[in-house]
């Protein structure tokens, strides 16, 4: 059977608060094949037909191709874990489009997918990169979607941190305030760029600097407890640059050299919440059905 492959993705990215996105190799898999009826297996009990993100996104191409939805029995085979920050509702909404447009035989670009994959979203920080591969700044607008992408050095390296509990976008967005100062405006353009630099040169100072955040990660470390021993053991490990992955709690790390991934999994035990460690190589490929 046919199946799409749908990496993870993290966004944000310290100062990049609802434009960068970068993908991994970390896979939520989606097989799927003709049938009498919509179906779906693999999902948690929650995702049934009616509440499905794949389904709906589904259908959602065939309504903008002016055709009646074909029926089809999803499989599901899910790596990245819900309500983390990894993008795992993009996950969904990105196989839903590709899948359909597949059956439809492809008459929407990876373009026009983009814009309407960030349409059921409501923002394009995750699908974009889900889809393209990389990592990508984005913006939407008047129904316009710009899309950029940048280099990663090889030499830079992402370590992913994920709790043993959930928290949800919604909830991530409440905490934050509704009015930015000028300075910390300005301190996160500056730092965004310092950021895109030191990823494309493997610059450690201006990683190091251009991560710091003024308008979500102060609000949002305090919904996850471990925050501050993360931090600590993260840096204490050699790491360059630490943030929350999307909208948490899962964080991410960033290293110039090796990973010692032991060592720091061993340190997490300190933690109240049980964390688990996984480094991941940058996905340049993005989403790819495979026939």
């Amino acid at each position: 059977m046919p199946k799409v492959l749908v990496p993870a993705t993290s966004a944000n990215i310290g100062p990049g608060f609802d434009v960068f996105g970068i993908c991994f190799n970390y896979f939520n898999t989606f097989t799927y094949s003709n049938s009498s009826e919509f179906k779906c297996t693999g999902f948690p009990e929650q995702f049934d037909i009616d509440h499905n993100l794949v389904i709906k996104s589904y259908k959602t191409i065939f309504a903008l191709a002016n055709e009646e939805p074909q029926p089809i029995h999803i499989h599901a085979d899910c790596d990245i874990p819900i309500a983390r920050g990894l993008g795992s509702s993009s996950s969904c909404i990105v196989a839903g489009c590709m899948i359909a447009n597949e059956v439809l035989n492809n008459p929407f670009t990876k373009e026009e997918i983009a814009k309407i994959a960030t349409n059921i979203e409501g923002h394009p920080d995750n699908v974009v990169p889900c889809l393209y591969g990389g990592l990508v700044a984005s913006k939407s607008d008047d129904n316009h979607l710009f899309t950029v992408s940048y280099p990663v050095h090889e030499k830079v390296r992402f370590l992913l941190l994920i709790p043993d509990f959930e928290l949800e976008t919604s909830k991530a967005r409440e905490i934050l305030n509704d009015h930015v100062l000028r300075d910390d405006a300005i301190k996160n353009i500056q730092n965004a760029l310092l950021l895109l630099e030191g990823f494309k040169t493997g610059n450690e100072a201006f990683i190091h600097e251009g991560i710091k955040d003024t308008l979500h990660v102060p609000y949002r470390m305090t919904l996850i407890e471990d925050y501050a021993i993360l931090n600590h053991v993260v840096y204490h490990q050699g790491a360059v640059g630490f943030t929350i992955s999307g909208a948490g709690p899962s964080c991410i790390a960033i290293f110039t050299n090796d990973i010692p991934l032991d060592d720091i999994q061993l340190e997490l035990v300190t933690c109240t919440n049980h964390w688990k460690a996984i480094e991941l190589s940058i996905n340049n490929k993005g989403t790819w059905i495979e026939v």
